[in-house]
């Protein structure tokens, strides 16, 4: 938008962990939430900062990105027409998103008050309808960037940094949550083992202290699979790409999901992608047959899906996935719907 010639502004809710050039950022105060009283003031307190700072700019339109606090404040802070773009965990029953009575009612608030609701494939519609009757409804996702995600880098001094010569490299760039069935994917591992060696898997992120991550955690040692498993977190979003180029295949394994970015990453970068059979994935699969399924948290239909893959030639498939990313899912071409949506709100 700005390269268009449009003023952005971004308030972001939580500290920005990077810069846009042409963007003016407008932080919000960040409180600790390590006591009870912290967890019930700050997001008043944050409202009325953003309240404030709203009414400073006095934008023409607001985006808001995620129904939940994002879309709350812009629904009860803006007075300029709002755009509202869901994520999967906002608005899908499958996510087990926030379904208590308070929260309910602010998802169903939020979801009709703003001018137009993005979703980003038909089942996030489906749902959207069932939660609420919002005004006007478009299907868009971000898209993917072709010319950062080349599947032509050069890597050879990237490839250096890792310790996976002679490896096979699968990657997830997931994040850690039970819904991400991570530990379906170690569990896995043993099994294609049998059939496939000298495989690692490499994630996306730390592991960190929380639960899941224990769990994970637990479950690679209780497998003895330790030195098969790599950890790499805080990657850098201009780092992403080497990541997909250094890996032979990609993996996407949710029980539920919207229309992630890092699918279509994959795609563009040329890598043969694993998902699982949920609707979200099968509604791309009518465009993008080649693609592999295993079933939802089955680690031995994971296993069977992954040893195929390993295991075949896999190029035409991906050259096959990769045009339909250039004729459908290109950053600019989305973009360009955008740009379309905002200048209609703007005349209605």
């Amino acid at each position: 938008m700005v390269l268009r010639g449009h003023m952005v502004h971004w308030i972001p809710l939580d500290e920005p962990k990077y810069r846009l050039q042409g963007v003016k950022i407008h932080p919000t105060i960040l409180l600790k939430q390590s006591s009870a009283w912290n967890k019930f003031t700050w997001p008043v307190i944050r409202f009325f900062q953003v309240k404030k700072i709203l009414r400073v700019i006095a934008p023409d339109l607001v985006h808001a990105i995620n129904v939940k606090w994002a879309g709350w404040y812009a629904t009860f802070a803006s007075i300029a027409p709002v755009v509202l773009s869901t994520q999967g965990q906002d608005v899908m029953r499958a996510q087990n998103c926030d379904s208590d009575y308070i929260r309910s009612k602010l998802r169903k608030k939020t979801l009709e008050s703003a001018a137009v609701v993005t979703y980003g494939s038909g089942p996030m519609l489906e749902d959207i309808l069932h939660w609420s009757s919002p005004k006007h409804t478009l299907r868009y996702f971000a898209g993917v960037d072709f010319s950062k995600f080349d599947y032509s880098l050069d890597l050879k001094g990237f490839r250096s940094q890792l310790d996976f010569k002679g490896k096979i490299v699968i990657f997830s760039p997931r994040m850690f949550t039970e819904n991400s069935n991570l530990e379906v994917l170690v569990k896995a591992l043993p099994l294609v083992n049998q059939k496939v060696k000298n495989v690692v898997i490499l994630f996306a992120r730390h592991l960190e202290l929380d639960a899941y991550s224990n769990k994970l955690k637990n479950l690679i040692a209780e497998l003895g699979v330790q030195d098969q498993c790599y950890f790499h977190g805080n990657i850098t979003p201009e780092q992403m790409p080497y990541y997909y180029g250094v890996s032979d295949l990609v993996v996407s394994i949710l029980s539920s999901d919207g229309m992630p970015a890092t699918v279509l990453e994959a795609i563009a970068m040329k890598k043969p992608l694993l998902l699982t059979e949920i609707p979200t994935y099968l509604e791309l699969k009518k465009n993008v047959p080649s693609i592999e399924f295993c079933e939802p948290q089955n680690e031995r239909s994971t296993a069977e899906a992954l040893i195929r893959m390993l295991t075949k030639n896999p190029q035409n498939e991906v050259q096959d996935a990769y045009q339909w990313a250039r004729e459908n899912a290109g950053m600019q071409n989305m973009n360009d719907k955008l740009e379309a949506l905002y200048q209609k709100v703007l005349k209605e």
